[in-house]
């Protein structure tokens, strides 16, 4: 797949921006680093397992539910709910159940796990839009100068595109070959839309207020 060495590359290049600035990574900022180092390694496992097996949906089964956790954890640090502990601990043992749920009884381990993917697009960009809407209401700040407000519009563009795109997918996989080419390219420039923009994120940071603060 040619297309997976431009992909690896920006999330190299877009960790590698977030490592630099560790240092001065609020706690939310570090959970998106996180979340660039454990996709770097799905996403190579992943290749490796359609090489070697021409499967690898059963990694995307274990992963997800790991990413949606650590979107979830970056939020409820980021806004900075009342109890935010509470709220990270339900909504991820939802997410967790849920995936189970899909993976057991609707979606096999050897299959796209496609009804998980569209939750997990409602849950964040719910999240987001929470976000947006929280920092629009403090009179402090400019939304614009935020880390917060450009990583929950790295979000937010994405998981529309991407739960569209899934949702279209779902339903017109099987009936022609040339519409889930066209859907598996959207989703993977969108893919390469949303690194690039947490990239950019991490190398004008020290321009931003990190998020959470």
């Amino acid at each position: 797949m040619p297309q997976f060495y431009p992909y690896i590359t920006i999330l190299l290049i877009s960790f590698l921006a977030g490592i630099t600035n560790l240092g001065i990574l609020s706690k939310a900022d570090r959970l998106i680093c996180l979340l660039l180092f454990l996709t770097i390694l799905q996403e190579s496992i992943a290749y490796y397992m359609r090489i070697k097996y021409h499967n690898n949906f059963v990694t995307f089964h274990i992963y997800t539910p790991i990413e949606v956790s650590i979107i979830i954890l970056y939020f409820c640090q980021s806004i900075n709910f009342r109890r935010k502990k509470l709220i990270a601990i339900v909504l991820i043992s939802v997410s967790v159940f849920f995936s189970i749920i899909n993976t057991i009884f609707f979606q096999h381990y050897n299959t796209f796990n496609s009804y998980f993917l569209l939750y997990e697009g409602c849950v964040v960009i719910l999240l987001s839009l929470l976000s947006f809407f929280r920092l629009l209401l403090r009179d402090d700040i400019v939304p614009s100068k935020m880390a917060q407000f450009w990583l929950s519009m790295c979000f937010l563009i994405y998981w529309s595109l991407a739960f569209v795109d899934l949702g279209l997918f779902s339903v017109q996989i099987s009936r022609t070959q040339t519409l889930a080419r066209i859907f598996t390219w959207v989703l993977y420039s969108s893919n390469l839309l949303f690194y690039a923009g947490v990239g950019a994120v991490f190398f004008f940071y020290k321009k931003l207020t990190p998020s959470g603060e």
